[in-house]
Order: C-alpha cells, then structure tokens, then sequence
C-alpha cells in the first residue's frame, strides 16, 4: 500500500537503480528528497533543542 501517493520503501531501490541506468525516470523528484532531508534535519535539531524547528527551505535553483 501506498501512503500519500508515496512508493514503498520495497521499490525505492529498484527504481533508483533503474534511473541511474536511464531506464527510467524516478519516482521521487530531487525536490521531493531534499524536503525529506530538511524534515529529518529538523526532526533531528527540535530534539536537540526541544523547540520546534521549521524545516530550512529547499532551493533547487542553483
């Protein structure tokens, strides 16, 4: 089962090692990874601290 429209963590791998190949493309966007990482990082720095942290904004641009 799907949870947000989001790929099981079964077919993450499968799927980026078919994109690196050119196969295909992802399924999850580079955007969509980094706004992972900045809620981890948030996660991670609130339990630190013990006050809420806003995810940093995702730039893609550069």
């Amino acid at each position: 089962m799907r949870a947000h429209g989001l790929p099981r963590p079964t077919e993450q791998l499968p799927d980026f090692l078919a994109a690196l190949r050119g196969e295909k493309p992802s399924l999850v966007t580079a955007e969509q990874a980094r706004n992972a990482v900045a809620f981890i990082e948030a996660v991670y720095e609130s339990g630190r601290t013990g006050r809420p942290v806003q995810p940093a904004p995702v730039d893609l641009s550069a």
